[in-house]
C-alpha cells in the first residue's frame, strides 16, 4: 500500500520538525491544531473505525498565542488510555472556546475513564498517570508543569472522569496580549 504508507511518511515528518521546535516557543492556535490534525490522521489510519474525532475551535481565537506542543500530548494521552484501552469505537474531542477572560481548552474521550481517586490526585497535582507500557505517560504532567511556567497562577486545569465514562482534561489559559 505504497500511496499510504507515503502518506504516514510524509505527515509523520512534519509532525517530526514540529515537535522539534522549542517548546517554549508561543504558536498560533489555529498551528497547533494544525499539528493536532496531523497526528490524528495517522491515529485514523491506524484504528480506522475505532476511532472517531471531533475538533470544534471557536473561530474568534484561532490568532490565540500558546506554547508549542500543548495540546498534541493530551490528545496523544486520550488515544494511549482511551482508544487503545478498549477494543470498542471511542470518540476523541478537541474543544477550544472562549470564556469570559481566556479560553477554555478541552480533550475529551468516551473511552475506560478513571477512578475517583486517581482523578483527586490528578487535579490535586499529586499524581502521573502510568499506562500499561514499559513508560509512563508524562504528557499532563508536562502540560500543566510548561503552564504553570508560562502563566502561574493565572492558567488552571481540572480532570473529570468516572470508570467506563471516558477522561477529560480542561485547561483555563488567561488572554495575554503579546
Amino acid at each position: 500500500d505504497a500511496p499510504r504508507t507515503e502518506e504516514i511518511a510524509y505527515t509523520l515528518s512534519e509532525l517530526l520538525r514540529y515537535s522539534l521546535r522549542n517548546t517554549a516557543t508561543m504558536v498560533a492556535l489555529s498551528e497547533e491544531v494544525e499539528m493536532v490534525g496531523r497526528y490524528l490522521a495517522i491515529q485514523q489510519m491506524h484504528f480506522g473505525e475505532r476511532l472517531q474525532t471531533r475538533v470544534r475551535i471557536d473561530p474568534d481565537i484561532h490568532d490565540l498565542r500558546l506554547p508549542c506542543m500543548l495540546l498534541q500530548p493530551l490528545v496523544e494521552n486520550a488515544i494511549v488510555h482511551g482508544v487503545e484501552a478498549v477494543t470498542r469505537c471511542v470518540t476523541v474531542e478537541l474543544n477550544a472556546s472562549l470564556q469570559n477572560d481566556g479560553v477554555l481548552l478541552e480533550i475529551a474521550d468516551d473511552g475506560p475513564g478513571v477512578d475517583a481517586g486517581i482523578v483527586h490526585s490528578l487535579n490535586a497535582n499529586t499524581h502521573f498517570i502510568h499506562s500499561n507500557r514499559r513508560r509512563p505517560s508524562l504528557g499532563l504532567q508536562s502540560v500543566v508543569r510548561r503552564l504553570s511556567e508560562v502563566y502561574g497562577e493565572r492558567f488552571k486545569f481540572k480532570v473529570e472522569s468516572s470508570p467506563g465514562k471516558g477522561f477529560r482534561i480542561m485547561l483555563f489559559l488567561p488572554i495575554v496580549e503579546n
